[in-house]
């Protein structure tokens, strides 16, 4: 959608070590929309609203001009892992990196 593309890492650990996962995605663009440090505080905001234990980040490419939104969840036991609190930190990355994208290409 919009050309947007995701990266999803789910490192692999033992049965015993914590689970995590972190997904991203990179806009090519090289000034920063106006309000979205203001926009990543208030989703974070909803993120803990609705508890889910992830954070969202959106940051300078380290790979050359562009910004990275990232989306990092905490650790969780690997009994406690939910596929539930996954599925919704998924929706609400893909959801919010419409959103941004929007913010960023007024044009599109």
């Amino acid at each position: 959608y919009l050309g947007i593309e995701f990266q999803l890492e789910v490192p692999d650990h033992g049965p015993q070590d914590p689970q995590s996962f972190h997904v991203r995605t990179t806009y090519d663009h090289s000034k920063r929309a106006a309000g979205i440090s203001v926009r990543i505080l208030e989703w974070n905001k909803a993120l803990q609203d609705i508890g889910v234990g992830a954070k969202l980040t959106f940051r300078n490419s380290s790979k050359g001009p562009g910004f990275t939104f990232s989306l990092s969840s905490r650790e969780m036991e690997g009994g406690k892992f939910s596929r539930r609190e996954f599925r919704h930190c998924l929706e609400y990355f893909v959801e919010m990196s419409i959103k941004l994208h929007n913010i960023i290409f007024v044009n599109d």
